[in-house]
């Protein structure tokens, strides 16, 4: 069972796996097969010639100052229930390295999808790479507001404000299919705003009157971002992801020279 590229036949496997191991519907694989999958940047382990084993790379690019260093951002690694223990995400894995180091990335990234896994990605190469803070906050009334915008404007706003720090620029296909994420729980990605200071948030909508912010970059006091990004999809409590060191979030292997990298930040996770 050596591990290949996809081929377009292998879409339907592809979807009852993704199903199986995120619990995802329809709508969310209409989007990703629709809008972001290419035979070629997906690895596969097939059994009996139906895929088993999954992960999907997209193109990413980790910034520093005036450098960029191409990489590639691991998604949705699954291996079939019934074929786990084989070793196939390790062969996937190394697989993944060897193909795209030849096509020259520098970088493979990931976030472990729970924090049990990170040990298991060390063994195979990985290390902590950037961390983030988490927190809960009740919105309060805040001066300002929030303007729900398309993936173009959000990038421009979100490479405007993480210039000048190590970050991973997120392309706007994929910062599409993010919004596609959020916007089925009726959230999105929004332009926020209080007198001279402007950020920007990624928010879903998560039951009666609450909202997970996936990322939030606002320069100014982060409980008045917050409030304003959760007031922006009507919710009351907001459980808030943003820059910060308080815990492990994404996981790299360089495929070069690593950087010396000061606090980089991955938000854009497609969670």
């Amino acid at each position: 069972m050596n591990p290949s590229l996809s081929a377009p036949g292998d879409v339907p496997a592809l979807r009852r796996l993704w199903a199986q191991a995120f619990g995802d519907g329809d709508e969310l694989l209409d989007g990703f097969f629709s809008r972001l999958y290419r035979p070629e940047d997906a690895f596969v382990i097939r059994e009996d010639g139906v895929a088993r084993a999954m992960a999907f790379q997209l193109p990413m690019t980790v910034c520093a100052g005036a450098r960029g260093w191409r990489a590639a951002y691991l998604y949705a690694v699954a291996t079939d229930r019934a074929a786990r223990g084989k070793g196939y995400c390790t062969r996937l894995l190394d697989f993944a390295g060897t193909v795209l180091a030849e096509r020259g990335c520098k970088a493979l990234l990931l976030v472990p999808g729970e924090p049990g896994l990170r040990d298991f990605y060390r063994a195979r190469g990985y290390a902590d790479f950037s961390t983030v803070d988490r927190f809960e906050i009740w919105a309060a009334p805040e001066t300002g507001g929030a303007e729900r915008i398309d993936a173009p404007e959000y990038l421009e706003l979100r490479e405007r404000i993480l210039a000048g720090r190590a970050y991973v620029s997120c392309p706007a296909p994929a910062l599409a299919f993010q919004a596609r994420i959020v916007e089925v729980s009726g959230g999105g990605l929004y332009r926020l705003s209080s007198g001279e200071t402007e950020g920007c948030a990624c928010v879903a909508v998560e039951g009666a009157g609450k909202a997970v912010i996936y990322e939030l970059l606002w320069p100014g006091a982060r409980e008045q971002g917050a409030s304003l990004a959760a007031k922006a999809v009507g919710a009351k409590w907001a459980a808030v992801r943003t820059p910060g060191e308080g815990e492990p979030f994404s996981m790299v292997r360089w495929l070069a020279d690593a950087p010396a990298l000061e606090s980089p930040y991955l938000g854009i996770a497609l969670d």
